[in-house]
């Protein structure tokens, strides 16, 4: 059949339409079809791939002052004295009467960590369990110790503790060979 319509000659499809089968496009239309296809595939086709994570990628998305984070949109914009003043003298201009500023409260200054129960990784409160695991192989015996001190007296995540303590058991066991 692909023969006969390479050189020009129809197919007999009275046959076909006498049994109730019914053309969906003509040959023209499913020639153009079949090159739509073929041009579209491995543009469609790699979109269905599956998402391949990149730590470097994920860390300059994570700390670019560029890309916000819900967190900083989140956050509400805090008024300098300045700000306020000029406020309150555009609402008293416009009639309204402008309430007292309030007394600027002075931020508490933040708690000093113990030094022993610092994080051996850099940003460690911001990463995800799933984040945490698979960076545990690429640290030593004492780091993950400290790590797995750190995890209890803060976050204290089951899945991180059991991982870490499954690695340690790992490197602690006697290799065979």
């Amino acid at each position: 059949m692909l023969n006969q319509l390479r050189f020009g000659r129809g197919v007999d499809n009275r046959r076909f339409k006498a049994t109730g089968f019914r053309y969906g496009f003509t040959s023209r239309e499913a020639v153009e079809k079949l090159a739509e296809h073929l041009r579209l595939h491995p543009i469609a086709r790699g979109a269905q791939e599956p998402y391949r994570y990149e730590r470097e990628v994920e860390e300059f998305l994570r700390w670019s002052p560029h890309v916000k984070g819900a967190r900083q949109r989140d956050q509400a914009v805090a008024l300098s004295p300045k700000d306020l003043t000029e406020l309150q003298r555009l609402l008293a201009e416009g009639g309204e009467r402008p309430a007292a500023p309030p007394e600027p409260r002075p931020e508490p200054p933040p708690e000093p960590e113990p030094a022993g129960l610092r994080a051996p990784v850099e940003h460690y409160d911001d990463l995800e369990s799933e984040e945490i695991v698979t960076m545990l192989a690429s640290l030593e015996r004492g780091d993950l110790e400290a790590l797995r001190d750190y995890e209890g007296g803060h976050a204290s995540r089951d899945g991180v503790l059991s991982a870490i303590d499954s690695v340690l058991a790992r490197r602690a066991a006697p290799s065979r060979g």
